[in-house]
């Protein structure tokens, strides 16, 4: 104490800044612990904005908080678990650990299971992880770009080549006789009526039941308009 008088220093400005110093320390060592799961919530709440607009489409918003994040779980038809999402195996991770090393390897793994949705879960978190970096409280613990780093991308398959096949008239009366005994009677009517109704996948994937009108035996599905814009289309049922 006597030293802090003689070099002409308050002891208690010399105090305050040891306990902001050590609060500032504490903070920062408990972000290096903090997982991808303890970010996401946060990320979610931006619902894309600025960069988007209008937000984050519905289909891309289920795919953030459900089909690619999802943990496993016992199957509604039959026995066994469903495959978890394809980014759940990073949601326990800490952030800090998100390095190129770690991405790369993340997606090999997912690749397996199917390129196109490595690719798409790729993208997602990519967005996530460039969030995240902006964010002052999480930018010393990240590394910019991470997912984007030429580790990464020299990996990265390209996308599935569009299919040029479609099905015929003739091949009608087959196709209602194999979807009809699908013993997934979940899956057989979502077929039938992607079939009927020329809908995307991702589109009727957001179907709820307030979009269903009995009334007037309609539903209405979100659909895209040109390459951007959104718009829901009426289908009569």
């Amino acid at each position: 104490l006597q030293q802090i008088i003689d070099d002409g220093r308050d002891p208690r400005l010399v105090k305050a800044e040891a306990v902001a110093k050590d609060v500032a320390q504490r903070k920062a060592d408990g972000q290096v612990h903090i997982t991808v799961a303890e970010v996401w919530p946060d990320y979610l709440k931006t619902n894309g904005m600025p960069n988007k607009d209008n937000g984050w489409s519905d289909s891309y918003r289920l795919d953030l908080t459900v089909t690619m994040i999802e943990a496993p779980r016992p199957k509604k038809i039959g026995k066994g678990m469903t495959l978890p999402g394809p980014i759940h195996p990073l949601m326990d991770q800490p952030l800090k650990n998100m390095t190129p090393v770690v991405i790369r390897s993340w997606y090999l793994k997912e690749k397996l299971r199917g390129k196109d949705q490595a690719n798409r879960a790729l993208a997602i978190f990519s967005g996530f992880l460039e969030w995240a970096a902006a964010q002052d409280e999480y930018e010393d613990i990240l590394q910019m770009n991470a997912a984007q780093h030429p580790k990464v991308q020299r990996v990265v398959s390209g996308q599935s080549p569009h299919r040029t096949n479609a099905l015929q008239k003739s091949q009608l009366a087959s196709w209602f006789e194999a979807v009809y005994g699908l013993e997934n009677k979940v899956m057989s009517a979502y077929l039938k009526v992607l079939l009927l109704t020329g809908a995307r996948k991702e589109s009727l994937c957001t179907l709820k039941w307030k979009d269903v009108d009995f009334r007037w035996k309609s539903i209405s599905i979100h659909d895209k308009n040109g390459k951007t814009k959104l718009r829901r289309r009426e289908i009569p049922l």
